[in-house]
């Protein structure tokens, strides 16, 4: 997410089938929709999406979870939000 700074945390909150990610110092940086079938998890965003992103386009990827960390894969042949991909992310409760 481009809007965040570099270093800032990106707290996503996943919640009755909207998600939001908000950067420490810039506030809500993306919304939308997402869905989970099986290991795979879909998102959708919402306009206006983050630089690079296509809002209603549909990023796919595969999801695993062990202890308190999500992790995010690719699927083949998918749109994939890389942002996702680069480090696994923990849970807050």
């Amino acid at each position: 997410m481009e809007d965040a700074p570099e270093s800032a945390t990106v707290t996503i909150e996943f919640k009755d089938g909207r998600y939001k990610a908000v950067a420490e110092g810039a506030g809500v940086v993306a919304t939308g929709r997402y869905s989970v079938e099986g290991d795979v998890m879909t998102l959708v965003y919402d306009a206006p999406a983050p630089p690079g992103y296509i809002p209603g386009n549909v990023y796919r990827q595969r999801w695993s979870v062990f202890r308190k960390s999500l992790r995010i894969s690719r699927v083949p042949r998918s749109d994939v939000d890389f942002v996702l991909l680069v480090n696994p992310l923990t849970r807050v409760d």
